[in-house]
């Protein structure tokens, strides 16, 4: 089983926070080495704590999309949340989050506010983030072999 994690360095504070989209979770270290170490052990943790526990292992429903504007690349990650039916694009550097009750829509929006932006900027001579950004997929110790199901023992008589 595999996850869905953005790095995203911030200059103000020296450090690089890991979020986890399948488990709403932020991980923060002093480097990117540091976060994806203390990611991969909290990943791990918390997927033994889920099986241990008999609950259920979440399903990975993150995707990521690089759109290309004004000649640069920006990273988009999108996800969906089936308990409040909608989808969220965030536009890591730009730290921007947009909503939409579709998938389609919701990318519409991304690139519509990401345009936005970019041109805004260049129009007043401001440069785009350089914030380190990477999004990568991060593999469990874990074998899963059936996600979102609740883990039982039958008894046969």
């Amino acid at each position: 089983m595999s996850y869905i994690v953005i790095y995203e360095g911030d200059r103000a504070t020296s450090n690089v926070v890991a979020y986890i989209p399948a488990l709403n979770m932020d991980i923060i270290g002093d480097t990117y080495e540091e976060a994806r170490e203390i990611t991969q052990e909290i990943l791990n943790h918390e997927i033994s704590s889920l099986i241990d526990a008999g609950s259920l292992i979440p399903d990975d429903n993150a995707s990521t999309e690089t759109l290309l504007m004004g000649g640069t690349k920006f990273p988009v990650l999108y996800e969906s949340n089936r308990d409040k039916n909608h989808y969220t694009a965030y536009i890591p550097g730009f730290r921007i989050r947009v909503q939409s009750p579709s998938l389609e829509d919701v990318k519409r929006k991304a690139r519509i506010v990401l345009q936005n932006e970019v041109t805004y900027r260049k129009n007043n001579n401001t440069a785009t983030p350089e914030e380190f950004v990477c999004i990568e997929r991060v593999s469990t110790a874990q074998v899963v072999i059936s996600t979102s199901v609740p883990l039982r023992t039958l008894q046969i008589s």
